[in-house]
């Protein structure tokens, strides 16, 4: 699919900004991909998207939504490559840029995104998107003071950005500004599924010491994942911090039943068991490890330890 849109984006020349024109060739295409994008059904949309521009192989708002779809596929590189060919196609217009400047920072070339967006701030200043785009490189690159100010001016809608609101309180906890857990707590009136966003609200409660609330948002995010293992050993080892073993040990419990058998998980769980007084159990789960891999020498180590305090 790819090395034909490369070549019809070479002759794109124009993006529609809902200025009233004619109806292009393969409008009806794109209104229906645009419908699949919306349903997050992506495989179809970037079918369709991909049917419009061979219909219309002038219209950048078609390669662009393409791009934009391939990106949330998670095909970075191949959104990456048809955007380099948009842009230098349409070097005056910002859309593609912003575009570009996020695919840049998931494909992890945060240099090329700064650039990118800072390109497209200046064409067009008064774009929330684009001070979203900035923040996000600013942030990415590590200079988070410069990053603040973009992404405040980013969430000035109304809504505002929810996205852009949850980049903000996540860069606040990286600060440690006080305006943080206000911030998230917005991101979650705005929505109340956001489950990124209720995690990182968690772990910076953490954090911060406040393990109540830390934990009380991270017992939301289990209800709604309750299948999650990496989410349940996440909050298993806050709670070993917090020295609540038995409630650590639960946690453990819960992943080690699930099927979550390997090394580093049995002498996790055999730890919290023994720190919660469950001696006899963490023995049984260490000598489990040891089957595991037996040239390893904590779950000896720690067997030994308990196996003096039985005596």
């Amino acid at each position: 699919m790819i090395p034909v849109l490369l070549g019809l984006a070479l002759s794109i020349s124009t993006i529609v900004d809902g200025t009233p024109q004619a109806q292009p060739l393969g409008s009806d295409t794109f209104a229906r991909a645009n419908d699949a994008r919306r349903k997050h059904d992506y495989a179809t949309s970037a079918r369709l998207y991909e049917e419009a521009l061979r219909q219309d192989p002038g219209n950048g708002k078609v390669a662009l939504a393409l791009a934009e779809t391939l990106l949330d596929m998670g095909q970075g590189p191949a959104a990456e490559s048809l955007l380099i060919r948009l842009v230098a196609s349409l070097p005056e217009r910002p859309e593609p840029r912003r575009a570009l400047a996020l695919t840049y920072l998931q494909n992890g070339k945060n240099s090329e995104a700064l650039v990118e967006a800072r390109r497209a701030v200046l064409l067009d200043p008064g774009n929330l998107e684009g001070h979203f785009c900035l923040g996000s490189a600013l942030a990415a690159a590590g200079q988070l003071e410069q990053a603040v100010p973009e992404l405040e001016r980013s969430v000035q809608g109304s809504p505002p950005d929810v996205r852009a609101l949850h980049r903000l309180a996540i860069v606040y906890a990286a600060l440690d500004d006080p305006k943080t857990s206000e911030t998230f707590q917005r991101v979650l009136t705005l929505d109340p599924r956001n489950l990124g966003a209720r995690l990182n609200w968690a772990t910076y409660l953490w954090q911060i010491r406040d393990f109540e609330r830390g934990n009380a948002q991270m017992e939301r995010v289990l209800r709604a994942a309750p299948s999650n293992a990496e989410l349940r050993k996440k909050y298993a080892s806050s709670l070993v911090e917090q020295a609540r073993y038995s409630q650590a040990a639960k946690q453990w419990e819960i992943v080690w039943k699930g099927g979550s058998r390997d090394y580093d998980a049995a002498c996790s769980y055999a730890a919290a068991l023994g720190a919660s007084g469950r001696v006899d159990e963490a023995v049984q789960v260490l000598r489990t490890a040891i089957q595991i891999d037996s040239q390893k020498l904590l779950a000896h180590h720690t067997l030994g330890r308990l196996l003096l305090i039985q005596q």
